[in-house]
This record gives structure tokens, sequence and C-alpha cells, in this order.
């Protein structure tokens, strides 16, 4: 599988795995709830090809480490250790996305996931991811075109 068509799954994967849990194993207060369900195998995969994703993207290693790291440590067993990371994860994707001269903007609902997660956190969780999933489709197309041109 080339390196391009991984991304597009890992983007999909991340895109549906909220939706697709919710749909199998109830709403739970976060999307990390679902490590203690069944859908714990679809979490650790989507986290962990998002991770490679991020790796293999210009200004996106500590998001991705952050994100690897809090997919190593279950909330059930290491709670706190996973939150940090969690946390790490949503405030350092902010940063990439600031910088982008092109698509700074994404930070605008990304933002407003993040309030909406103040309220409801699985939905602000949902958001914030949707917003990262869209900034980072939205550059490959981008970049597609480019390269096409």
């Amino acid at each position: 599988m080339t390196d391009i068509r991984l991304k597009i799954l890992a983007l999909f994967l991340a895109v549906f795995q909220p939706f697709i849990m919710m749909c199998l194993f109830g709403e739970h207060h976060s999307l990390s709830q679902y490590w203690s369900t069944a859908g714990q195998p679809l979490f650790i995969i989507t986290n962990a090809m998002t991770s490679y994703f991020l790796f293999s993207t210009n200004q996106w290693f500590m998001p991705a480490i952050s994100l690897l790291l809090l997919t190593a440590f279950s909330v059930d067993l290491a709670p706190a250790t996973h939150n940090i990371f969690a946390a790490t994860f949503f405030i350092t994707s902010t940063f990439p996305i600031i910088r982008s001269k092109r698509f700074w903007w994404y930070i605008v609902p990304y933002v407003f996931g993040g309030l909406i997660a103040l309220w409801h956190l699985l939905f602000g969780e949902i958001i914030v991811i949707l917003c990262i999933c869209f900034y980072h489709a939205h550059v490959m197309y981008y970049l597609y075109q480019l390269k096409k041109s």
C-alpha cells in the first residue's frame, strides 16, 4: 500500500471511528472510554495509524507522539498519564494549524470543539478530531492540486 493510500485510510478511520464506536458500543463520556469496550482494537488501530500519519507530516511530531502515548497508557490502568497525553495531543495540535499560512482558519471550529468539550467531552473531542482530519485532507488535496498543475 502506498504512503498516500495509507494516509487516506488513516483519515477515513479517524473520521468514522467515533461514530462506529457510538453505534456499536453506545455513547460514553469520551473516546478514551471505548478502550474498555470490545472496540479496543479499533481504538488502538485508528490511533496507531493516525500517529503514523502525523509522524510523516511536517510539524506534527508532538501531536503524533502524544497520540501514540495516550494510546499506550490505558484510561483504566493509568488515567492520569493517559489524560495528560490526551490534553497534550489536543493542545499541541493547535500549533501547526495556527502556523499554517493557507489553512489557519481551521483553528476557529477547532477552538469551538474545545469549548464544546467543556460541556460534553465526547462531542467536543469528535468536533476537534473532525477539524484535524478535514485540515489534513484539505492540505493533502491542495498539495495534490499543486503537483497536478
